[in-house]
Parts: C-alpha cells; sequence; structure tokens
C-alpha cells in the first residue's frame, strides 16, 4: 500500500473514533456539552480514585493512556478526555497511593503498516482494544513490577490470551485492573467476567448505568449523586447485586 493510502486508512480509524466520542458524549452540539461531558469523565475517574484508595492492596498505580494522545494532529477530544481522566485520578487518588506513571502503549506494527488490515469490533466501547500491541502491555507491567494496580482509560486488549501478565495472574495476583467503560467479552461469557471479579483481577470497573442521561448534559449540585444517577461502579464485593438489578450489563 502506497503512503498516501496508508495516511487515508489511518485518518478513517481516528475519525471512527473521534466520531465514537462525538456520538455518545455530546449528540448535542456547543462548547457547554462537552464541557460538562470533560467534567463528568473526570469525576467517573476522581471516585475511581477514591474507591481504589479505600482497598488496602492499592499502594502503586499505573495509568495505560490513549497513544494517540502522543501524536500531533489528532481530534482534540482525544486529548482533551485523556486528559480529564488523568486530571480526575490524580485529584482522586489518597495520600497512601503512588501514581507511579502514565503509559502510552506502542500501537500494532501491522496497524501501523496496514490499518485496514486490523479488524475493528463495531460494537466495541473501546476501539483500541483492537491495535494497541499485545505486548506492550507485559512491557509496562515488566517496567512496573511493583505496581498493584493497572488502570486502563482504554479498556482491554482484545486478545487477552496472548498477554504473558494474563497468563501468569493465577499464580502471581498482581497487577489488578481497574478500568473506564470496557468491553469485558474478551473475558469471555458472564461467569467468566464475574470469576474474574471474584478472583481480583478486575477490582473495580466503571461502566455507563443503564437508561442514565447523556454524558453532555448539566451537572447536578452533589457529585455523587450526579455520579450515581450516570454510572455504575463494579467491584468484586457488588458485582453479583448489580447484575441482579441490570442483568444485560454484560
Amino acid at each position: 500500500m502506497s503512503r498516501k493510502p496508508l495516511q487515508i486508512a489511518a485518518a478513517i480509524v481516528l475519525l471512527v473514533v473521534a466520531g465514537f466520542l462525538a456520538f455518545r458524549f455530546f449528540p448535542g452540539e456547543g462548547a457547554t456539552t462537552r464541557r460538562h461531558a470533560l467534567a463528568r469523565r473526570a469525576l467517573a475517574m476522581h471516585i475511581l480514585a477514591e474507591c481504589l484508595s479505600t482497598n488496602k492492596v492499592c499502594k502503586q498505580v499505573v495509568v495505560i493512556a490513549n497513544p494517540f494522545t502522543q501524536k500531533g494532529g489528532q481530534a482534540t477530544d482525544i486529548y482533551a478526555f485523556n486528559e480529564a481522566g488523568i486530571r480526575g485520578l490524580r485529584e482522586g487518588f489518597s495520600r497512601n497511593v503512588e501514581l507511579k506513571a502514565v503509559e502510552y502503549p506502542d500501537l500494532k506494527p501491522e496497524w501501523l503498516k496496514n490499518p485496514d488490515a486490523i479488524f475493528i469490533d463495531p460494537q466495541t466501547t473501546t476501539p483500541l482494544s483492537f491495535i494497541v500491541a499485545e505486548e506492550a502491555w507485559d512491557q509496562i507491567v515488566n517496567r512496573h513490577v511493583q505496581a498493584d494496580v493497572l488502570v486502563s482509560l482504554i479498556g482491554l486488549p482484545a486478545r487477552l490470551d496472548r498477554l504473558q501478565f494474563y497468563k501468569q495472574w493465577p499464580q502471581k495476583k498482581s497487577p489488578r485492573l481497574a478500568l473506564l467503560l470496557p468491553d469485558l467479552r474478551f473475558l469471555g461469557n458472564r461467569a467468566a467476567i464475574v470469576g474474574a471479579f471474584k478472583s481480583g483481577f478486575l477490582e473495580a470497573v466503571i461502566f455507563n448505568k443503564p437508561g442514565a442521561p447523556a454524558e453532555g448534559q448539566s451537572l447536578l449540585k452533589d457529585p455523587i449523586e450526579d455520579f450515581n444517577r450516570s454510572f455504575l461502579l463494579v467491584r468484586p464485593d457488588n458485582v453479583e447485586n448489580i447484575l441482579r438489578q441490570y442483568p444485560q450489563l454484560f
């Protein structure tokens, strides 16, 4: 494939990601709607950080963030939502938790050579799951062997079975994962997902609450009330209760 078609294909993928953000977070255009959506993203991650701070096993955290934010010329919202998530985490962690690093995993070499060669499930909530290199996750884990928790703003890799840290987790029990709006189908069926919570592999996961208002709507005065209206925070100790209330969550 020539250089120009490669650039076009790459641009199409980025437009898909940017379009997903625009459609999901602010279907009504406007700076105010966008500001509300960004504030709500920061709030979600602030609450997640507070939750992790209450867990004695969480002392050192590494954040996995959007690698496209390390490249120039991307859609403004890609940078803005990434920064809002990181800011919320920094503000939410207690003094007992060290945010050790923010990492930006590499993209798959085959995607860089030919973006058309990589399938991205149109139903996924995390398109980057399909184009981030699985070995990049292992490299991050190996660079931060003391990290107790990985907080991913970009979901899970689609091929978890290729990750060494995932294969070794049943023996090592570290690092645990905290996720934002992930596609958990990569873990298997519902029983496998519940098992991932119960084993501690999934320490905390934020989902959009079914029936919640659009994320670009005005925030409530009480941030906790606003969070509870918009999101579900699923943990090992409440996953079964939440599934009884929202059986279609996953």
